[in-house]
């Protein structure tokens, strides 16, 4: 082989950098284009209306770039959003979600989600790509060959099952691309002392994905760790490397830091920084295997068992659902790995550590405890064996490093990895699909026959290789486009739902609300980040960064809320609910017929008490709210009383306490309703909840025709809303006089009923299911307009007027009346300051999440600025980090030098 090769960019021209390149170029452009037909031949984006949007791709990956690129085009920092989730700290969704540096190729994409979505989809392609492309520079710099089989065993990297089940977390494809860089680099570390490599890939794939970027740190220890052992030379030597990797390590996190410090800021208010299970402290068999607590010794090695055999053909990757880990990566990979571990050329104490290696990692896909390790030491939901490329990976190299004594085989060898794989296809067929096993089988014989063919010389290796590399394209193909269709795809035709029309009604809003700060929201969420999708300032949101304070209060205050799952959503709500979020505008977009799709039919709310119809555009509707009070008013210090607690609180009792502390009244705005017949159920049968009237838990087996059922006789005429509670899954009704309201029992909330007039009836059929802890609740009130409506001119008094609002700032004047507490529903922050009259002020957030601080009578100018917490701090720490590494470089060349 010749230096140039090796050394591919010495001199040589255009045509000596393209020949000496061809293989590692085609593992970037192949994949990318495989995947690119697999997309067009499902009509994803650009090449038809569907998208790869799937589950949070959908929800969050998609909003929060559209967001990213809003503020990119304004040409502002982005380092704060108010339409992410009711106003957010920016900087850690973009460290949690969308660091990429390609997405900074946004900011020059014409307007129009028809030209983001197709972004999306070529950066998916590219990536994967780029996995290929960087795993054939792993192996020509670690393995110094530079042919065709670089390409070949690139391909089974791009399209590993880790890669193919979890393309939709787009977000995490860049670091999984990157990790060969950064293995190549860890060699060159250890082998050679160069560092930069080492310091620049794993810099850049902790800052694309952190949480990637923590496995792929796990696994550099790992692999540290084996080539010590196997390649150990002396104790010194080994003290040495440590002590390089250590220094390395520390300045590649420390380039980082710009944006890990104050995505760790923010990720520690959240509930994604901890887990309340805590660590298992019992062993058990990983969740994913669902083996519901069975931990026994023959689950255990049914699991293992499991996970070995995945790694057939055509294995379907887990998407978002239980099953054993995406560890598949091609027949020949499986088949080369038996070969490492028969053949008599690699020495008995590598195979021992890469075997050692292995067992530890597969240990840890069915081991609770060291999965737990692995995933952050937290619990992953839904999205399983989050680091199952890792051992991709390693499956790969392994299968290389057999190849290339491919001229050492032996018939002995072959015989029995022949065995081997008979034995393993045997035990296959007992736990895996059988179509898989079938069709590896066969692709075992095809490969087989052709290693024999080779070593009984009919073959010479050029051929083979070709035969080999035509097999692996033919198989990644045909991987490819079956993992699409497992993963599959969503409807993109009108997403955003009616944008053009919201877009619209929401210019009208803005027009007639000058000098207001507002929120906007829908009747029903479309996407859990509606703000960002429109550009609209509403509250609802899903985000891993969401704090877990906001999440603990709108789950008190009535809104459909996951206190777990960082999530909070606006559903039409009381006029309380309204005034406290500052929602001005409910749209109500329309939906197709299903009879007619020409036909829209609106989307309507059902109390209209306070609620204007106002515009309507195309079948969409923009309601205004008559009780709208602009976000920052006068309120009774007593509103600082109002505290979060761990107990089970009502949100109407919540609303009520609110409304009372901010106005000073002590009459309820929302006035209770006792029921007038409970059927269905033996109340003396469940058990009450200690404090909180008509809500119960039970342990039972419940028939399938279970329910309790509760009427109402309506008192008094007027608005009616309910809390109703139950652990079933299914959608349930209402009566309502001669209406039915329907609700989901997923997210306990306030669900309007509308006006009624005394003497209808109310009625609601509760469920119970078979489970080890049930609940039932249900509550039933309505709203004192005289109340509510003297609360709301005493808290319209005194009022801010908005002079300016950017992207991390508001500014806005008050005359107060009466000192008290300024209150607003800018969600709180530490990052936010406050400024009355160009002075600094302290601010007390109500119930940890509203900005708020206390003012005197007069008029007074108001400021509130926001700096991600440690920005300032990491930054600081980029520059150091980048030092060090100039610093380390002119050190190290100055030693080379001598």
């Amino acid at each position: 082989m010749t230096k140039t090769a090796l050394n591919p960019l010495k001199k040589g021209g255009v045509k000596g950098f393209f020949r000496s390149n061809i293989f590692v170029l085609l593992a970037f452009i192949v994949p990318s284009l495989i995947m690119l037909l697999c997309f067009a031949l499902y009509k994803i984006a650009p090449f038809g209306t569907n998208m790869v949007m799937v589950s949070d791709a959908w929800h969050q990956y998609y909003p929060f770039l559209r967001e990213y690129q809003t503020l990119l085009k304004e040409g502002v920092l982005p380092l704060y959003s108010w339409n992410t989730g009711g106003g957010s700290d920016f900087i850690g969704v973009i460290g949690n979600y969308i660091a990429s540096p390609l997405y900074l190729l946004v900011k020059f994409l014409p307007e129009g989600h028809g030209w983001l979505k197709a972004f999306i989809t070529f950066s998916v392609a590219l990536r994967i790509g780029c996995a290929g492309g960087f795993m054939s520079i792993f192996l020509r710099k670690v393995f110094k060959k530079n042919d065709i089989s670089i390409f070949m065993f690139s391909l089974m990297y791009a399209f590993c099952g880790f890669i193919l089940g979890y393309y939709w977390n787009f977000m995490w494809l860049d670091s999984v691309a990157l990790m060969p860089l950064v293995i190549a680099g860890t060699y060159g570390v250890l082998k050679h002392g160069n560092f930069s490599l080492y310091v620049v890939s794993l810099a850049f794939s902790v800052i694309c994905s952190f949480y990637i970027g923590y496995f792929i740190c796990i696994f550099v220890l790992l692999f540290s760790i084996c080539y010590t052992i196997v390649r150990f030379r002396s104790f010194k030597h080994s003290v040495k490397n440590l002590g390089k990797m250590v220094l390395y390590t520390v300045v590649a996190f420390m380039l980082t830091a710009f944006i890990t410090v104050p995505t760790y800021m923010a990720l520690s208010h959240s509930d994604s920084s901890a887990d309340a299970a805590g660590f298992p402290l019992e062993y058990s068999i990983n969740y994913a295997y669902d083996y519901d607590g069975a931990n026994t010794l023959v689950n255990t090695l049914k699991a293992f068992v499991r996970t070995a055999t995945n790694l057939l053909s055509f294995t379907t990757p887990i998407t978002l659902r239980e099953g054993e880990p995406n560890i598949f990566c091609g027949a020949l990979a499986l088949l080369l790995v038996v070969f490492y571990f028969t053949t008599g050329k690699i020495k008995l104490k590598e195979k021992l550590v890469a075997g050692s290696l292995s067992i530890l990692i597969l240990s840890s896909f069915v081991v609770n405890q060291l999965n737990y390790i692995w995933h952050g030491f937290n619990t992953p939901a839904m999205v399983y064996h989050r680091f199952s490329f890792v051992f991709s990976f390693l499956l790969i190299v392994l299968a290389y490093r057999a190849f290339l004594l491919i001229n050492d085989f032996s018939w002995k060898m072959l015989i029995a990895s022949g065995g081997i794989i008979i034995a393993y296809l045997g035990v296959a067929f007992v736990f895996q699909r059988k179509a898989s096993v079938l069709v590896t089988a066969a692709a075992m014989v095809v490969l087989m026959t052709g290693f024999i063919l080779y070593k009984a010389g009919k073959l010479k290796y050029k051929v083979l290789s070709v035969l080999l590399c035509l097999f692996v394209l033919c198989e990644s193909g045909c991987t490819a486009y079956y993992g699409v269709r497992v993963v599959n795809y969503s409807k993109g035709d009108d997403y955003p739902r009616q944008d053009v029309s919201v877009q619209a009604l929401a210019e009208i809003g803005r027009q007639q609300s000058e000098g207001e700060l507002y929120r906007t929201e829908f009747i029903d969420s479309y996407c859990l980040n509606d703000g960002d999708l429109y550009s609209l300032y509403g509250i609802t949101t899903f985000n891993s960064m969401c704090r877990r304070d906001y999440s603990d209060f709108f789950s008190e205050f009535g809104l459909a809320a996951s206190v777990g799952n960082n999530r909070f959503e606006y559903v039409e709500a009381t006029p309380v609910e309204n005034l406290f979020l500052s929602i001005k505008y409910l749209v109500g977009r329309a939906v197709k017929s299903t009879d007619d799709e020409a036909v829209m039919i609106p989307t309507e709310i059902v109390d209209s008490t306070y609620m204007e119809k106002i515009a309507e555009d195309n079948g969409n509707l923009l309601y205004e709210n008559t009780a709208f009070v602009p976000s920052g008013f006068m309120a009774d210090k007593d509103l600082l009383k109002y505290e979060l607690t761990d107990e089970v609180r009502l949100p109407q009792d919540a609303q009520n306490m609110i409304f009372s502390l901010a106005t000073g009244t002590e009459k309820d705005v929302l006035v209770p309703v006792e029921e007038n017949k409970i059927s269905g159920v033996d109340l003396s049968t469940l058990t009450p909840r200690e404090g909180l009237d008509n809500y119960y838990t039970y342990t039972r087996e419940a028939t399938t025709d279970e329910a309790l059922l509760v009427e109402y006789e309506v008192p008094v005429s007027g608005s009616y809303y309910g809390v109703f509670r139950h652990s079933a899954e299914e959608e349930f009704e209402i009566n309502c006089g001669d209406r039915v309201v329907k609700d989901s029992p997923k997210y306990s909330h306030i669900v309007t009923l509308g006006t009624l007039e005394k003497g209808e009836k109310v009625s609601v059929s509760l469920p119970l299911v078979e489970t080890k802890y049930g609940r039932l609740g249900y509550y039933l009130f309505y709203l004192d307009n005289e109340v509510f409506e003297e609360g709301l001119n005493k808290l319209r008094e005194s009022t801010m007027t908005l002079e300016e609002k950017t992207s991390n700032s508001l500014k806005g004047k008050i005359n107060v009346k009466e000192e008290g507490l300024f209150t607003t529903s800018v969600l709180y922050d530490e990052g936010f300051k406050a400024f009355v009259d160009g002075k600094e002020v302290e601010i007390t957030p109500v119930a940890k999440t509203f900005c708020a601080f206390e003012l005197s009578e007069g008029e007074h100018e108001i400021e509130l600025i926001f700096t991600p917490e440690g920005i300032y701090e990491g930054l600081v720490v980029s520059v150091a980090g980048l030092a060090a590494f100039i610093a380390v470089a002119l050190i190290v060349k100055k030693r080379r030098n001598k």
